[in-house]
């Protein structure tokens, strides 16, 4: 039995490892590895995310949840305009943990950036939000109140 080369099996595997390096590399998580004691043995990371985002259509106002556990509120920075809702935030957070055997030090930097294409129009002004344990939670005024404009087409 003869085995051959084959160019086009080869290209298919370096495009395979390819498409797994850019999946990992603009993957939303970046982890980054944290120091640990010699004596605790554990391997933790943090992680940099994105909020994971609901959104709610409600009778006069759509509600936004968003998940940003660890992030200080006054970090965050809301901004409305009648069809789009950004939500930015940075995280800064420094440790320092002296211990008998181990020097410990960490820091964390990050920032995100998040836009959402509303379902509908709403009022900017209007617009409330609350943050606690970790949960932000925005409430955007309907433009019309849970009402559709109608128009009467007339057939000619």
């Amino acid at each position: 039995m003869k085995m051959y080369w084959d160019p086009f099996e080869y290209m298919r595997r370096i495009q395979e490892e390819m498409d797994e390096a850019f999946d990992r590399f603009f993957s939303r998580t970046y982890r980054r590895p944290m120091l640990v004691g010699r004596e605790s043995g554990e391997n933790r990371s943090l992680a940099i995310r994105e909020p994971l985002i609901d959104v709610v259509d409600e009778k006069d106002h759509y509600k936004v949840i968003a998940e940003m556990p660890g992030i200080d509120k006054n970090d965050i920075d809301i901004n409305v305009t009648e069809d789009t809702l950004t939500i930015r935030a940075e995280v800064k957070s420094e440790k320092k943990k002296e211990e008998k055997g181990y020097f410990y030090q960490e820091r964390r930097y990050g920032s995100f950036q998040r836009s959402l294409a509303l379902p509908g129009e709403v009022i900017p002004e209007k617009t409330t939000a609350d943050y606690k344990n970790g949960i932000l939670e925005i409430k955007l005024k309907k433009k019309y109140e849970g009402k559709t404009k109608r128009h009467r087409v007339v057939i000619k």
